[in-house]
C-alpha cells in the first residue's frame, strides 16, 4: 500500500502525519512494524535516531529511487512524505513518470487563508495524473474535534456568516473523497525532540504500563526513592496521554475506507 502526503505549502504538519500518526495507526490496526516512511524533502530533516521505525530522510535527488523502492515493496505500507513547493510537484511527476499506483493521498492544511491556493493547487496536481485517486484533505492541528470549533478554526474553508466571509468548502469537496480531522498535541514534539521516537514506538509500553500500573507502582515503591518514583509516575502520565492521542487518531483514520478495510500487512 502506498500513501502520499503532499501539499505545495510547507510547514503544514506532513512530517507529524508520516512519522507519528500513520505508523501508530498501523501499529494498532495490524500489529505490524512493516511500515516504511520516506521523507523526501530538500529542506526539512526529521530526526528519529531512537526509533525502530523504518524511516529514511532523503534529498529530492534521491526521491525517484525512493518511490521505485516503495513501488517494489508491495507487501509493506509505504508512506511518502513529499516536501513543500517544487518538492511536491517533482514527486507527483515521478509518480506519473513511473506509473506508480498510489492507494491514498493525504493533503494536510492549517487554518490559514493563504493555504486555499495551495490546497486547490495540490489537489489539481494529483487529479491531473490520476482522476480516480483517493484524496483526503486533513484539517491539521485542530484545537478541538467539536464541529462548531472546527468551523470556527477553519474559517477559510467553511466561511463565516458572522464576519461575511465566503467559504471554499463546496468547490474543494467536488475534487476530493473526504476530510480527516487531527487534533494538535504537544505529545508529537516531545516524542520527536526529547525522545527522538515515533508514537508507534511507545504504544506497546504504554499498554503494558496501563494494564499493570499497580504492580509497577508496588515495585517502584520497593526499589526507588520518592524522587525517582515521581519521575516514573510523570512518564506514566505521558504514556497515558500518548495512548489516548493514538486512539483519537485511530477513530479518525478508520473513517477512510482504504485504511479501515486494510488487511493484515506482513
Amino acid at each position: 500500500m502506498n500513501i502520499v502526503i503532499a501539499n505545495t505549502k510547507g510547514g503544514v504538519g506532513k512530517s507529524i502525519i508520516s512519522t507519528q500518526v500513520l505508523p501508530a495507526f498501523f501499529q494498532q490496526q495490524n500489529n505490524t512494524k512493516n511500515v516504511n516512511v520516506y521523507e523526501i524533502d530538500n529542506n526539512n530533516k526529521s530526526q528519529l535516531s531512537n526509533s525502530s521505525l523504518n524511516f529514511k530522510s532523503l534529498d529530492l535527488t534521491k526521491g525517484e529511487d525512493a518511490l521505485l523502492e516503495a513501488d517494489y515493496n508491495t507487501n509493506a505500507v509505504n508512506v511518502i512524505d513529499a516536501g513543500g513547493g517544487d518538492d511536491t510537484r517533482t514527486i507527483i511527476n515521478y509518480i506519473q513518470k513511473n506509473d506508480i499506483f498510489v492507494d491514498l493521498y493525504l493533503v494536510p492544511v492549517l487554518n490559514d487563508f493563504e493555504q486555499v491556493h495551495n490546497l486547490k493547487q495540490t489537489v489539481s496536481l494529483i487529479r491531473q495524473i490520476d482522476n480516480n485517486a483517493s484524496v483526503y484533505v486533513v484539517l491539521n492541528k485542530l484545537k478541538s474535534l467539536e464541529e462548531q470549533d472546527i468551523k470556527d478554526q477553519f474559517i477559510f474553508l467553511f466561511g463565516s456568516e458572522k464576519y461575511g466571509i465566503e467559504g471554499h468548502l463546496e468547490e474543494i469537496q467536488e475534487n476530493i473523497n473526504g476530510m480527516l480531522f487531527l487534533v494538535d498535541s504537544n505529545i508529537y514534539s516531545i516524542l520527536k525532540n526529547i525522545y527522538q521516537k515515533s508514537l508507534a514506538d511507545i504504544l506497546d509500553l504504554a499498554e503494558d504500563y496501563i494494564a499493570n500500573i499497580r504492580d509497577y507502582k508496588k515495585q517502584w515503591r520497593e526499589e526507588l526513592d520518592v524522587q525517582e518514583y515521581k519521575k516514573n509516575m510523570q512518564f506514566y502520565s505521558f504514556l497515558k496521554d500518548a495512548k489516548e492521542l493514538a486512539e483519537i487518531n485511530k477513530k479518525q483514520l478508520e473513517k477512510i475506507e482504504e485504511l479501515a478495510n486494510l488487511g493484515e500487512v506482513t
